[in-house]
């Protein structure tokens, strides 16, 4: 399934789904997921090529259609809530003007420093593909710690980070520490190590994914098929400020208004931060728990 778990919450409160920027992964979502694990269940969602091995998707449209049917096959009914940063965020525009167009209700569609149509002539900065060999086991241990963070309540990353350290000193393969540390937690916790270990199995695949295809250079270039939509839900916008110019923001806040979120912005906050960094800043996890409650 493209559609990933990234939380334990057990909520009968309409879940949030995370639509993946250009890299196609969902990573960059966990601190949010665990944010957000006291009140209601996150879902990412990863490209299909993460899915079905060596799939590249062809059109646009085939990839808007391709989350909307994923998304339904989780959630088949509305009130549906939708979140996207960089490209994911003109995947959720796409996404909640074919959910609204069948009848269903979009009741929250969090844009955060969103791609927009070049003809907005806002220039928008996607997160770097180039993961080195050298880097690789360290992106492990880093979706290791947020994705456990998530899914543990409470857990601390320095004690993640010293169980990784104590790991080292008895195995030397990155798979043996990683298991190690994913037992101990289990342990300390009372969880499942199964449940635990198959969730890090699929944070592992999207790293390999991520290193192995050119996947952001591809929907880069698919993306530019994405158009603004008139859409009935009112849009909350996030902005990275150290990314866009004062003029840039208020050009595109003027555009979602004219173009799709035409019934009034329900809310547009600026936070210094750059692009890449915003989607974990922790003033955008606090204004986006207190948006859904």
């Amino acid at each position: 399934s493209a559609v990933i778990a990234m939380n334990a919450n057990g909520s009968a409160h309409a879940p949030l789904f995370c639509l993946p920027p250009g890299g196609g992964g969902t990573y960059s979502y966990y601190p949010l997921a665990g944010r957000l694990s006291d009140s209601r269940r996150v879902y990412g969602l990863v490209n299909k090529a993460y899915v079905v091995p060596g799939w590249f998707d062809t059109s646009w449209q085939d990839m808007v259609d391709y989350y909307v049917e994923q998304i339904r096959m989780t959630q088949p009914h509305g009130p549906y809530n939708l979140l996207g940063w960089s490209m994911g965020g003109a995947l959720a525009v796409e996404v909640a003007h074919v959910l609204e167009r069948a009848g269903e209700v979009v009741s929250f569609l969090g844009l955060v420093d969103t791609q927009l149509p070049a003809s907005v002539g806002m220039q928008w900065v996607e997160e770097d593909p180039h993961v080195t060999t050298q880097q690789q086991g360290e992106n492990y241990y880093r979706s290791l710690i947020k994705s456990l963070q998530a899914f543990v309540p409470g857990l601390q990353e320095q004690t993640i980070v010293d169980l990784i350290e104590t790991a080292r000193q008895s195995v030397t393969g990155e798979s043996e520490v990683i298991d190690q540390v994913i037992e101990q937690i289990a342990l300390q916790h009372a969880m499942n190590v199964d449940s635990l270990r198959s969730m890090f199995q699929d944070i592992a695949v999207q790293d390999e994914i991520e290193t192995g295809y050119k996947l952001l250079e591809a929907n880069a270039k698919l993306s530019q098929a994405f158009t603004l939509r008139t859409l009935n839900v009112q849009v909350d916008c996030w902005w990275a400020g150290q990314s866009r110019k004062p003029g840039q923001i208020a050009k595109a806040e003027a555009v979602l208004l004219e173009q799709c979120s035409v019934n009034g912005l329900r809310s547009s906050t600026t936070i210094d931060q750059r692009h890449d960094n915003l989607v974990i800043a922790e003033a955008f996890l606090q204004g986006l728990a207190e948006r859904l409650v």
